[in-house]
């Protein structure tokens, strides 16, 4: 049985402090040596200057923070680099949104967004948001920015918006004694976990919150120990511990936004799922046979019709990305010697074609390999640092030439050249 709660939503008008230009601005936005972005291969080409027209002539929306103006989203790829002296850094990328932060003992000293549409950077530095370990600690669209967050370290998390309509930050949650981890957004719907510390760990369930009536639903029973979830426009996707007997312990589940309909995906019970993620008709998840044990498969789920294809099989697999039908993620089958850790190449799958392709023209020891995917944006890889500065790469698949302006993924070579490291 599902249980549903109402929030009362607390706007915090002065919670956001806008951060004014440093010297990375000047006549739009010129860069400088603070403004975190780097120029690197290829060269700028035709693309650059079709953007930069568009660029003068944007002005900024009313209530927003002061802004940056850019040039580098027509470059085929850039470069965001966390400043010497900090200890870390990483966001989110969807809907043509960008978000980037640093941090330093766990704290965030900035938090940058950036409109990739106008190129245009707003620079937001919410002092008392702390970071929390996890893969989905932030997440954003084109309706704004969600994230759990604190107002002081070792106290529990609750679940913040950030809308760049109004640029307003909401406070979602409220209850003392229970964090909300974890957030999954699709512009209305945000999907997060319910973790209470005490004795120790205790899981309270996955829960759904509708932004529109701040009504939140429990999808997942308390003791599931959901592990990975994502939200699209119509599906939430998760991957619980289950008690059935038929199962190898860990299968993925999804709720229909339209039909309220939950399903328990049949194709997922043998194997260990450990990530999914969701595009259109289609699920995808990582599986092995024990427990979060290699090898690893990537397997990809039609809603419509049932069918699970296997994509590929291997002895490591750090996470992949969906987005309009294009999956993309690290590979180590284009090595001529046995897997030795994170030394990937970029390959993207085509579900409506079947097309599949090598991205990089070489492999490349970059932390996680491809990761968030939000076309025609790919993050491309995450430099951990010394001796290489700390930061993410960015590729743009359709300056490539990887897909067309309609997102389908083109057959061809490797193009995308890792930066020396």
């Amino acid at each position: 049985m599902k249980t549903t709660k109402r929030a009362t939503p607390l706007v915090l008008a002065a919670a956001v402090v806008w951060v004014g230009c440093s010297s990375a601005c000047g006549e739009h936005g010129a860069k400088g040596p603070d403004s975190g972005i780097t120029d690197s291969r290829p060269d700028r080409d035709e693309a650059s200057s079709i953007q930069d027209a568009a660029v003068d002539a944007w002005t900024a929306p009313d209530g927003a923070p002061p802004a940056v103006m850019h040039d580098f989203c027509g470059q085929k790829m850039f470069f965001l680099e966390v400043p010497e002296g900090h200890t870390g850094g990483g966001g989110d990328i969807g809907g043509g949104w960008l978000a980037f932060g640093w941090e330093n003992n766990y704290r965030f000293q900035v938090l940058r967004l950036y409109d990739l549409d106008q190129c245009v950077e707003y620079q937001v530095s919410p002092e008392w948001w702390y970071l929390w370990g996890g893969r989905s600690i932030l997440t954003v669209t084109d309706k704004g920015m969600v994230r759990s967050a604190t107002a002081a370290p070792d106290i529990t998390y609750d679940v913040y918006v950030l809308w760049t309509d109004s640029w307003q930050v909401v406070k979602l949650t409220d209850t003392p004694d229970i964090t909300e981890e974890g957030v999954a957004f699709n512009g209305r719907y945000v999907a997060y976990g319910v973790t209470s510390y005490g004795t120790g760990p205790q899981d309270h369930g996955f829960w759904l919150m509708d932004t529109d009536t701040l009504e939140s639903t429990m999808l997942g029973e308390p003791g599931t120990h959901v592990a990975s979830y994502q939200v699209s426009d119509r599906y939430v996707v998760w991957a619980p511990l289950t008690k059935d007997a038929s199962s190898d312990g860990r299968d993925v589940f999804y709720y229909d936004l339209e039909t309220h309909d939950t399903v328990q995906v049949e194709a997922s019970r043998p194997g260990w799922q450990s990530q999914v993620d969701v595009s259109g008709d289609y699920i995808g998840w990582l599986e092995s046979d024990v427990v979060d044990d290699p090898p690893y498969r990537l397997g990809l789920y039609r809603i419509s019709t049932g069918e699970k294809t296997v994509l590929t099989e291997e002895p490591g697999l750090f996470g992949f990305s969906m987005d309009n039908g294009i999956v993309v993620w690290a590979t180590y089958k284009y090595q001529d010697r046995p897997y030795q850790g994170p030394v990937v190449d970029a390959v993207a799958y085509d579900v409506r074609t079947g097309v599949e392709r090598r991205l990089t023209t070489r492999s490349y020891p970059w932390g996680a390999g491809p990761g968030h995917l939000s076309l025609p944006w790919m993050t491309l890889g995450v430099l951990a640092g010394p001796p290489a500065p700390q930061g993410v790469y960015f590729a743009n698949l359709q300056l490539y030439g990887i897909i067309d302006d309609q997102g389908n993924l083109l057959p061809g070579d490797p193009v995308i050249e890792p930066p020396a490291q």
